[in-house]
């Protein structure tokens, strides 16, 4: 199973990452009856780790792993991406009709929506049924949620604090007590913002 996703985890940022697998998410909640989910704790926690995430994209990214510079360099091409592949789409229903439509009719170009597309598609064909791709999905979520935490920016952190913290800053605190650090990546170069 693990081999299956894992080149939804292999992706250029973690700002990708995040995206391509909160995009999944959403088209995989919107297949799901409402009266099944309520129940579910893995659906719980795999919609509300999804939701924190790219909520820390958009609104904190100082206290992601990502360079703060690529992050919102990747974002925003995320952004302009979605306008334009989600024009005139104005419910959520229409956009998840959408991202269907583009993963069964679009090359998939390596491009952040068409990649979440792709595996939206991929969990929605599992065969080993929904409660066991809600445990995928809230164990994925859980495990980005610690890999997240350790961080070499303090400073945001503790500005978090000051004013209650963020979810992940408590975490954070809690990592950096126990000495858990994040193995540093081979830095790859910025994104070449000149070859959009």
């Amino acid at each position: 199973m693990a081999d299956k996703f894992a080149w939804a985890c292999r992706l250029e940022t973690q700002t990708q990452v995040i995206i391509v697998w909160h995009i999944a998410t959403s088209i995989f909640e919107h297949s799901v009856p409402i009266s099944y989910l309520i129940s579910d704790p893995d659906y719980l926690t795999a919609i509300s780790l999804s939701k924190y995430l790219a909520y820390l994209v958009a609104f904190c990214p100082n206290l992601l792993p990502d360079h703060p510079y690529d992050l919102e360099y990747a974002f925003n091409e995320i952004i302009i991406e979605t306008r334009r592949l989600l024009k005139g789409c104005k419910t959520r229903e229409e956009r998840i009709r959408a991202l269907n439509r583009i993963s069964n009719t679009m090359y998939n170009n390596g491009r952040v929506i068409m990649q979440g597309a792709q595996l939206g598609q991929e969990l929605l064909k599992e065969e080993r049924g929904r409660q066991f791709i809600w445990k995928v999905l809230a164990e994925f979520w859980a495990e980005l949620m610690v890999y997240v935490a350790p961080s070499d920016n303090a400073k945001a952190h503790a500005g978090h604090l000051k004013m209650g913290g963020e979810f992940v800053t408590h975490l954070w605190a809690l990592v950096c007590h126990a000495g858990i650090e994040r193995e540093h990546r081979v830095e790859r170069p910025t994104f070449n913002r000149s070859q959009s």
